[in-house]
């Protein structure tokens, strides 16, 4: 066998492992997403989808180029990363619903507090009491 012979099968499979590759790094993402959603740590979420979604945009221009074997094979990846990237959506969809939620009951304390300055006079302090020495 020559060393072009060897080479042969490499460049056939070429755009299959370049679409594996690629695929794979969208997994560790999308894995770096769920630390990031588990931490909220919200700038590495942003950061990983930033990254990911160009990983996105080569892997569907690799898609087309991959033979016919490789194609059930990352059928069935592209398949979990979906379902991952869709419980991740569903979490960070949960999170900012709660965080709505808490924003709302941040905003009626705020409101309360508000209403009760406004009650006992301003400047924040509360009026003083005056006790009696007598009862």
């Amino acid at each position: 066998m020559s060393l072009i012979e060897n080479r042969q099968p490499k460049i056939e499979n070429a755009p299959a492992d370049r679409f594996s590759r690629l695929l794979g790094a969208c997994e560790i993402l999308a894995r770096n997403e769920t630390a990031a959603l588990t931490r909220h740590d919200f700038a590495a979420l942003v950061r990983a989808q930033g990254v990911k979604s160009s990983l996105l945009a080569d892997l569907a221009l690799q898609a087309g180029l991959i033979d016919a074997a490789s194609q059930s094979t990352a059928r069935d990846r592209l398949t979990r990363l979906l379902e991952h990237t869709r419980e991740n959506a569903r979490v960070l969809s949960e999170m900012m619903e709660s965080a709505r939620k808490q924003r709302r009951k941040m905003r009626a304390a705020a409101r309360r507090v508000r209403d009760l300055r406004s009650a006992y006079g301003t400047g924040g302090k509360p009026p003083r009491q005056e006790f009696s020495r007598h009862g």
